[in-house]
């Protein structure tokens, strides 16, 4: 005589709610939840606002180490204390992986300019900036804790044979473009 039960429906159901539980990470014998395998909740990315595009120059990307600022944003978005003109201030920017940067932002009397320089030439490195690139300055919406946070981004610019190309009306294989690629 068979003594042994054949899986009930309510068994097959068990398994199933088990199962479940272990996909979207609780634990059976605990109670609690693991939120390994839930799915992320994405944080939208916060506001900004627009400030001013920089074209580089080449002396922006070159030697010099420094970013040179349109005096007319300079002292619209950054103005500087009098008093703390002599060594400048520092001024912390998020990219957009992110990432927080660090310049020196100060005025130099010799050029009459306003600059950024510790931490640009890394930033220069890191992004492969090169002359005709754009660096994008933005800053938080908001209250005032939002819009002291300060934003940077750049693009390449685009490589002039393809917008001619385009505007001529002809087509350019990129499969071998690796130079674009890789920049």
């Amino acid at each position: 005589m068979d003594l042994s039960l054949a899986p009930t429906s309510s068994d097959q159901e068990q398994d199933k709610d088990q199962e479940l539980a272990s996909n979207i990470g609780a634990s059976s014998s605990s109670g609690t939840a693991n939120n390994t395998n839930l799915p992320m909740m994405m944080i939208p990315p916060p506001e900004k606002e627009h400030m001013f595009d920089k074209v580089v120059t080449p002396s922006d990307v070159g030697k010099l180490n420094r970013l040179v600022i349109p005096k007319q944003h300079a002292e619209r978005y950054f103005p500087l204390d009098s008093t703390n003109n002599q060594n400048g201030t520092l001024l912390n920017f998020q990219d957009r992986n992110g990432k927080m940067w660090r310049f020196r932002y100060s005025y130099w009397n010799s050029s009459q300019s306003y600059v950024m320089t510790k931490g640009w030439s890394r930033f220069v490195k890191e992004k492969k900036l090169d002359a005709g690139d754009i660096v994008s300055f933005q800053r938080g919406i908001g209250d005032e804790s939002q819009r002291s946070k300060l934003y940077i981004d750049w693009r390449h610019r685009p490589d002039m044979s393809l917008v001619q190309a385009h505007q001529f009306g002809i087509s350019v294989d990129l499969t071998n473009s690796q130079a674009l690629l890789e920049r």
